[in-house]
C-alpha cells in the first residue's frame, strides 16, 4: 500500500521537526509541518490561515507547483518578555526516492525543496538563516535543516507572521495529487489546541476529491478533516475548511485529482493496457473514447452533440489555445488504437 508523502503548509516552530516519509511510488515535491514549542513557552495559537494554490498543476514531467500563504496569529498570555527563534523545517534533496521539482527550479543534492521562503513578523520582512539541527528521535523529529529567525514577544503581545514559498507537487503512481498538514502538533501550543482553522486549497485547474472519483483506487481516501465547503466549479473549483477551537488529533490529509490526470489514468492508460474492450463497443461509444483524449486539453468540437456533452463534463474547460501538439505519446498511441479497433 501506498505511503503518502507529506506536502504540508509549513509554519513557524520553535526549533521543531517532523517525519518525513518517502515511498517508491511517489514522487515528493516538498514539505513542512504544524510548529510545536520544544517546551511551553506561554505562546497560544490563536488562529491560522493557510492557502494553498496550485500553479500548472498539468505539467508535463510533474514541473506544477504549489504556491503556499501561511498567515498565523500567536500571543504571549505571559506577563513578561519572551525572547527565543523561531524556525521554518525544511526539506532538503537527498539520494533517497524521487523528487519533483516547479518548472524553473531545480534541487542539487542537499538543496531546500522549499523555494523562495519569506517570513514576515507583523508585516515587517525579517531574515532568515540556514541552520542544521539536531535530529531528535524521542520526539520524531527527523528534519535536519530549517531556517532560523529571532522574534521577541513583548508581555501579552499579539504577533502576526506570515510565510510564503513554493514547493513542488507531490504525486503518486496512480495520478492523485496530494497536499497533507501535520495538525496534530498543534496541540503542544498553550491550551492544548488551535483557535481557529481555515484551510484554502485552490488548484487552478479542474479537479475532483479523489473519493468523489469512486474508482477502485480512491474508495478510502475521504479527507480526514471534515467540514470541507466546496466553492465554484470547473477550474475555478476551490476546498475550504473553517473550524474553531481544534484539538488536533490527526494531520490534514487531502487527496485530488486533475482533470487530465483522471483522463490520463481512466482513458488513455486503460486502452494501453487493454484494459477497455473495444471491439465490443459501438462506434459511436469509440468515437466517443476518442475525442475524449482531445477534450482533455480542452478541444472544442464542431458536432454539436459532442460540445454539449463535453461541456457537461466537471474535467472540461474550452482551450481558445489547444492545439495536437499538446497530444502526448501515449495520447497518439492510444488515438491510433481506437482508430485500428475500428476497422477490424
Amino acid at each position: 500500500m501506498m505511503m503518502k508523502i507529506l506536502l504540508f503548509c509549513v509554519s513557524v516552530v520553535l526549533l521543531l521537526c517532523v517525519m518525513v516519509a518517502n515511498a517508491d511510488d511517489t514522487a515528493f515535491g516538498g514539505s513542512g509541518a504544524l510548529p510545536f514549542p520544544i517546551k511551553q513557552t506561554g505562546i497560544k495559537m490563536v488562529n491560522e490561515h493557510i492557502v494553498l494554490r496550485g500553479h500548472g498543476l498539468n505539467r508535463k514531467n510533474f514541473k506544477g507547483a504549489w504556491h503556499v500563504t501561511c498567515y498565523f496569529t500567536f500571543k504571549n498570555t505571559q506577563d513578561k518578555t519572551l525572547k527565543f527563534r523561531m524556525g521554518f523545517p525544511l526539506p532538503v534533496q537527498d539520494e533517497i526516492g524521487e523528487i519533483t521539482t516547479p518548472y524553473g527550479y531545480s534541487a542539487n543534492i542537499g538543496d531546500p525543496l522549499v523555494y523562495d521562503f519569506l517570513v514576515w513578523v507583523d508585516g515587517k520582512l525579517v531574515p532568515t538563516k540556514r541552520y542544521k539541527i539536531a535530529v531528535r528521535r524521542d520526539k520524531e523529529m527527523y528534519y535536519k535543516h530549517a531556517y532560523i529567525w529571532n522574534i521577541v514577544f513583548a508581555p501579552m503581545q499579539t504577533i502576526k507572521i506570515r510565510h510564503k514559498y513554493i514547493t513542488g507537487v507531490t504525486v503518486n503512481v496512480v495520478g492523485h495529487t496530494y497536499a497533507l498538514y501535520v495538525l496534530k502538533t498543534g496541540a503542544m501550543w498553550q491550551g492544548g489546541k488551535i483557535g481557529h482553522i481555515k484551510f484554502e486549497v485552490i488548484p487552478n485547474v479542474p479537479t475532483r476529491m479523489c473519493h468523489e472519483l469512486k474508482t477502485q483506487e480512491t474508495q478510502y481516501l475521504e479527507p480526514i478533516l471534515p467540514g470541507v465547503k466546496i466553492i465554484g466549479s470547473k477550474a475555478n473549483r476551490k476546498y475550504v475548511w473553517n473550524l474553531k477551537n481544534v484539538h488536533p488529533k490527526k494531520d490534514f490529509d487531502f487527496c485530488l485529482q486533475t482533470g487530465q490526470d483522471y483522463l490520463r489514468y481512466q482513458v488513455v492508460y486503460k486502452i494501453l493496457h487493454n484494459k477497455i474492450a473495444l471491439k465490443k463497443l459501438s462506434a459511436a461509444k469509440r468515437n466517443l473514447l476518442k475525442n475524449m483524449i482531445f477534450a482533455q486539453y480542452g478541444r472544442s468540437f464542431k458536432n454539436p452533440k459532442l460540445q454539449t456533452y463535453f461541456d457537461k463534463q466537471w474535467w472540461y474547460v474550452r482551450n481558445p489555445n489547444y492545439s495536437n501538439a499538446m497530444l502526448s505519446q501515449d495520447d497518439k498511441k492510444a488515438i491510433a488504437i481506437i482508430q485500428r479497433s475500428v476497422r477490424f
